[in-house]
């Protein structure tokens, strides 16, 4: 498991010592921000969405690029939008023993995971293409005039 993002916050020092606790160094991985994200997804099976704070989750476009499915939490800002249950991805309640339960669900069923990120890929070309983004923005601004 790799860990992106920032990595000298409160929360991945928490991370660390449990990592550290549970003695999984070997398998999680924190990598803290990267340049390489086109390398981190097409290495990836999946991601996890864990951030309840970002505004719009372009984490998960990213990875529909790559046809890669998301596990996401209930009442995420944004997120619902993007990941359809069982459709793009999966979404469960923040509880811990429903996470590792999608986790272990995108871990090993190779077959569902491909299905839903094929179809994570072809939801996010239809509406989230940059055709379709600046068709809405040109409508936004011309309601403004």
């Amino acid at each position: 498991m790799r860990l992106l993002g920032k990595d000298t916050t409160k929360y991945a020092k928490a991370c660390r010592k449990e990592i550290a606790r549970l003695g999984v160094g070997n398998q999680v991985e924190i990598v803290g921000f990267t340049n390489d994200l086109a390398g981190e997804y097409s290495r990836a099976a999946f991601i996890a969405f864990t951030s309840r704070l970002e505004g719009f989750p372009l984490a998960i476009l990213e990875a529909a690029k790559f046809a890669l499915p998301t596990l996401a939490t209930t009442k995420m800002p944004g997120v619902d939008d993007i990941v359809k249950n069982e459709e793009t991805g999966l979404v469960v309640s923040p509880r811990c023993a429903d996470f590792a339960a999608g986790l272990r669900k995108l871990m090993t069923d190779v077959d569902s995971r491909e299905s839903l990120g094929n179809s994570a890929r072809e939801y996010c070309v239809a509406h989230y293409s940059r055709a379709r983004i600046l068709d809405r923005w040109e409508s936004l601004l011309s309601a403004c005039r």
